[in-house]
């Protein structure tokens, strides 16, 4: 259990009963924000992308690229989005595609998915070309006359919340997408691949539980072709090339797309990330120390961890970072090195030799972000947040500390 900063109870109450209760809308780099049932329009530009607004609901972000590939007979290498958006929830986005033009996106007709413009441009989109998410989150059954609750925990929390990586990271299902990463990492691809294909934790699907575990207990990869549901395409992917070369775990994670792929590293990274700010708020250890890292506020007031340094001093002004830890992280703490031990690690291990496609870096992540434009609104069970957060923060770990009842 990650610890709260607050130490009032919350509200109680339950999240995303519908998507509707969710919503979520991308602020464009240059501040616009993509409002719900709002059209958006630019001035085409020379290029081979077409820049597009996506709503959608009950979809998550790939899903409905990948639908929308399959209208437009472009694969999923042809996409770029800014950030991913969870499927249980009414989001706004903005996304590109290479080879397709504005009027073909216009004239999509898919089941709850939207184009609110589209126009040429000769950029693709990357992760992180977004200011940031706004937020509109309904709670139901929280308990009555929260207000006060509430206000008393924001106080607690003096505007800023510890910037946990959210379930979503880890597999909304199956949450082993971090066991994976690490497997990588210590090198042993075999046990990472059949952990991702037979790992059952709590699969919904009752044929997929049973095809995971099947091929558990017999590991046959050609007869796991014939009854692996036909939805599992990632799986079928990396069982079909294991049924043909036996034994190469590198090339059957290098059929899966990379972002998939990045997506093992990555969450392990995230989980030592949660470790470590869990036990600084555990400890109490809440403002920068000297040799910790530190970075400044962009335009908006949100934290720009691509530009930290060392802090000089305590108390240095700015933002505390943490490391994302990474083969080119330098400079930890004896508690960061004290965890990389207990893990059986050392900056080396995410130097990927089998797969260094997927070597990640390293980087420095903010360990608390405001809520910017917080506002707070209560009809019978129905407890409304209104709140801004930079990209990449998560808006159930902010939520965690106004709802949860028990906290430790």
């Amino acid at each position: 259990m990650l610890s709260y900063l607050s130490k009032a109870p919350g509200i109680g109450g339950q999240l995303k009963e519908n998507a509707e209760d969710f919503v979520v809308e991308e602020m464009m780099p240059d501040g616009t924000l993509l409002k719900l049932g709002k059209k958006v329009s630019r001035p085409s530009r020379k290029g081979e992308f077409t820049l597009f607004v996506m709503q959608k609901k009950e979809w998550n972000t790939v899903q409905a690229l990948r639908a929308i590939g399959d209208k437009l007979g472009r694969g999923q290498a042809s996409f770029g989005y800014a950030g991913t958006k969870d499927r249980r929830a009414l989001t706004t986005q903005l996304c590109s595609v290479w080879g397709a033009s504005p009027k073909q996106l216009k004239s999509l007709s898919i089941r709850d998915i939207q184009i609110s413009g589209a126009w040429a441009s000769g950029k693709r989109l990357q992760l992180g070309d977004l200011a940031g998410n706004a937020f509109t989150i309904t709670v139901r059954g929280a308990k009555p006359r929260s207000s006060a609750k509430v206000k008393k925990i924001l106080s607690e929390l003096k505007g800023a919340f510890p910037n946990y990586f959210g379930l979503q990271r880890f597999g909304s299902a199956r949450a082993n997408t971090a066991a994976v990463g690490k497997l990588i990492a210590r090198g042993d691809l075999e046990a990472a691949v059949q952990n991702y294909l037979c790992f059952a934790g709590s699969e919904e699907n009752h044929a997929a539980q049973a095809a995971r575990e099947r091929l558990s207990r017999e590991k046959n990869y050609a007869e796991a072709l014939e009854y692996f549901p036909g939805y599992l395409r990632y799986e079928l992917s990396m069982i079909r090339h294991l049924a043909e070369f036996k034994n190469d775990y590198a090339g059957a994670i290098r059929r899966l797309p990379r972002g998939i792929s990045l997506m093992f590293v990555h969450a392990y990274q995230s989980q030592l990330f949660n470790e470590l700010l869990g036990a600084r708020v555990a400890h109490g250890k809440l403002k920068v120390e000297k040799g910790d890292w530190v970075c400044p506020k962009d335009k908006l007031g949100f934290p720009e961890a691509g530009k930290a340094k060392k802090a000089a001093k305590a108390g240095e002004k700015g933002f505390l970072c943490l490391p994302l830890i990474g083969y080119e992280s330098s400079g930890l703490s004896e508690g960061e090195e004290a965890l990389l031990r207990k893990e059986g690690m050392s900056t080396k291990s995410f130097l990927l030799k089998s797969l260094p496609e997927l070597s990640p870096k390293g980087g420095f992540r903010a360990a608390f972000v405001p809520l910017k434009k917080f506002s707070f609104a209560q009809r019978g069970d129905a407890a409304t947040f209104k709140f801004m957060l930079p990209p990449g923060s998560y808006a159930t770990s902010a939520l965690r500390e106004f709802i949860d009842e028990e906290k430790s």
